[in-house]
């Protein structure tokens, strides 16, 4: 096929609390702009906010509050640009309504973030009717079938972490690290967890050595913020030198040593980019069993899945070929949304 170079090729985000502001799914769309850069797609994003900020990006046009008013926005902004591919990351509702209203010259990929979004498309004859009649892409992430005609089963992208023979701070301390990475929330199960990790201690299933560290923010800059909640996480862990809140730090200039154990656990979730970015470096990771239909089937067999509320149980694998499997789905995925752009051209 002949492609014409005399229009940029470029694609519209549809994300949800970009940054500064705490969205996974997100951070992640802003990963895979990097990626689509590297083979000529260029990135514009919309993001619609929870909470009013300014925005630290030329490339993020912000619209604060969701609702009719906010989708009104969105439709003007995308009526004015350049860019005729949309991908909305996430939000059945804002999906089916952009479908109907945008002009078909725009093109439509969905990403699901989470199985909540495919059970709802599963469930309902109409969504199903208007997402293959406007001719949607879904790309799907979990290893559940969505009922549409174009359903793309891809990985989001994991960023590339550090690894290193020693911690951060050069020490030779072998104790296991355990780290989990996310907002501190009731739906991420901070408390179970660390109750989880107590009790482990107390009956020697895991060494006294061994830490705790949560990656994650625990100010108000995300939807789900729970100051009491939070009040009582910090009461529990009063006083302990084993468990520690780093916050919201970039966690792609940390080094992650070789006795890192990552421990992903929640109530809901989708495919998450920490759980990937473990994979990427070969690392154990546990994982609920009540979220494994949430991942690839490629990938499954690389993730320690346990009982929800027994985490800290029995040794855990490292996840040896999994940085091979990644690579493999990320070309999958970055070939289809290549093959819709350059389609318009």
């Amino acid at each position: 096929m002949t492609v014409s170079m005399t229009r940029q090729k470029s694609i519209l985000h549809i994300i949800s609390n970009g940054p500064p502001l705490f969205g996974g799914a997100a951070h992640q769309a802003m990963h895979l702009s990097e990626q689509l850069s590297n083979v000529g797609i260029e990135s514009e994003f919309i993001s619609i906010d929870d909470v009013n900020v300014q925005s630290d990006s030329s490339k993020i046009k912000r619209i604060y509050g969701g609702g009719l008013g906010g989708l009104v926005a969105v439709y003007k902004y995308i009526k004015r640009i350049d860019s005729r591919v949309v991908m909305i990351h996430g939000g059945v509702k804002r999906l089916v309504i952009l479908s109907l209203i945008l002009p078909r010259r725009f093109k439509v990929i969905f990403k699901i973030t989470t199985e909540v979004e495919i059970k709802k498309i599963n469930k309902s004859n109409l969504i199903r009717i208007v997402l293959d009649y406007r001719g949607v892409f879904v790309a799907n992430i979990t290893n559940i079938q969505c009922k549409v005609k174009r359903n793309w089963f891809i990985s989001n992208i994991p960023r590339k972490l550090l690894a290193s023979h020693a911690d951060s701070t050069g020490s030779s301390d072998i104790s296991t690290k355990y780290i989990v990475i996310g907002a501190i929330c009731p739906r991420k199960r901070t408390l179970e967890i660390i109750r989880q990790f107590l009790d482990a201690k107390k009956t020697n299933t895991v060494a006294s050595g061994c830490h705790l560290y949560f990656y994650g923010p625990y100010t108000k800059s995300f939807a789900e913020y729970d100051f009491s909640y939070i009040e009582s996480v910090f009461e529990l862990i009063r006083g302990r030198e084993d468990i520690r809140l780093e916050g919201n730090i970039n966690l792609s200039r940390m080094k992650f040593s070789e006795n890192t154990i990552l421990v992903h656990s929640a109530e809901s979730e989708g495919c998450p980019n920490s759980v990937l970015e473990f994979l990427n470096l070969e690392k154990p990771v546990t994982v609920s069993s009540n979220l494994r239909q949430n991942f690839p089937s490629k990938l499954q067999s690389f993730i320690n899945f346990v009982d929800q509320d027994n985490l800290f149980s029995e040794p855990k694998t490292p996840a040896n070929g999994a940085q091979q499997i990644l690579d493999e789905l990320k070309y999958n995925y970055l070939s289809n949304i290549k093959c819709v752009v350059y389609s318009l051209q």
